[in-house]
């Protein structure tokens, strides 16, 4: 198999996780608040990707991927419902519009910041250890402390 069928195999895992879990989120969210569902998709996601760097083959890979899926699942079922919580009815547009430039301003951080840490980590000439790609774990790790943040704004701030 090539890279290509990896990744489309690890992509198409991902979908039907967040697919099946999606639905399950949502009824949780429903019963207990969208401000758990949130943290605890954020938390999800930070050991997702705090997990992804050390598995050592595609299905162990693919599992980690569908481990983060579930997280984000998660998220993307509680945008609305907190949207409805916390934003005012006349200005429902406006709130929708900015979780819109938040969701794309995550996907520009990541583009220019969280994808570049390990080019980064390299130039800086961080010792070599056998065996391990330490500026690709520095950048899953990286990424994983930044969905924990998430987490915690969302459990200190969030509506409750």
């Amino acid at each position: 198999k090539g890279a290509g069928d990896a990744s489309g195999t690890i992509v198409l895992w991902a979908e039907i996780t967040i697919m099946l879990t999606s639905p399950l989120w949502g009824a949780l969210s429903d019963r207990v608040g969208g401000r758990y569902v949130n943290v605890c998709g954020f938390m999800i996601a930070s050991a997702a990707f705090t997990l992804t760097p050390h598995a050592p083959s595609l299905p162990l890979l693919t599992l980690t991927r569908c481990f983060f899926a579930v997280g984000a699942a998660s998220l993307g079922t509680t945008i609305s419902s907190l949207l409805s919580d916390t934003v005012l009815r006349a200005d429902k547009g406006k709130g929708s519009a900015l979780a819109g430039v938040a969701s794309s301003f995550g996907a520009v951080f990541a583009a220019l910041v969280l994808l570049r840490i390990p080019s980064i980590v390299e130039r800086a000439a961080v010792p070599r250890i056998p065996g391990v790609m330490v500026p690709i774990q520095c950048a899953y790790y990286t990424t994983a402390l930044v969905a924990l943040s998430a987490a915690a704004a969302g459990w200190l701030h969030l509506l409750r």
